[in-house]
Formats: C-alpha cells, sequence, structure tokens
C-alpha cells in the first residue's frame, strides 16, 4: 500500500494490488466491500496484512495500519487524479483511529 514498511512489504512491483479498505469508516462489512476511492496501491504482502489474512505485528498498532493506509490512499488519488481516472471531487478523508 505504498506503506513500504520493511517488515511487511516484499518490495515487489509485479505484486502490486488495488487494495480496497478494511475499515468499517469506509464502508465495509459483512459481505461488502469499500470503494474504489477507498483503497491504495499495495505489494501482496501489505494487502494479506491489510485484510487479516497474514498477521501484524504486535508493535504495529491498528492506529498506525490506518494511518499508513490513509496516506497510501492519498498517494493513489494522486496518482489517479495524474492518470485522470479519478476528480479531485472524488478524494475522501477520515480520521485516524476514530480521532
Amino acid at each position: 500500500m505504498q506503506y513500504r514498511k520493511a517488515d511487511i512489504c516484499n518490495f515487489n512491483p509485479d505484486t502490486t494490488a488495488f487494495c480496497n479498505s478494511n475499515f468499517v469508516v469506509d464502508g465495509k462489512g459483512m459481505g461488502l466491500k469499500s470503494p474504489d476511492t477507498a483503497a491504495a496501491f499495495g505489494c501482496s504482502e501489505c494487502h494479506d496484512v491489510l485484510d487479516g489474512r497474514r498477521q501484524r505485528q504486535t508493535e504495529l498498532s491498528m492506529v498506525s495500519l490506518e494511518a499508513a493506509f490513509r496516506s497510501a490512499v492519498g498517494h493513489a488519488h494522486e496518482i489517479l487524479r495524474s492518470m485522470d481516472l479519478l476528480a479531485a471531487a472524488t478524494a475522501t478523508t477520515h480520521n485516524c483511529g476514530g480521532q
């Protein structure tokens, strides 16, 4: 997710996926996927941690994970806008950790 934390990311661009948010505030729920405006680019390892398929390290709090994800979403929006694939008005922001 452009998080690139050394103990998670495999740094392999060949495994890049568009990772939708796994946070309820973004519309994720049982059987519901969050919208693509709440997504970021990430490697397969980062995607697995975000989706809960891989356990995150105890030193990586949910607040830190969400903050990294929000930053990556902002970066993804910049990339998509530069490619004329996302209108500026569709960008959304949320507070991290419910703050």
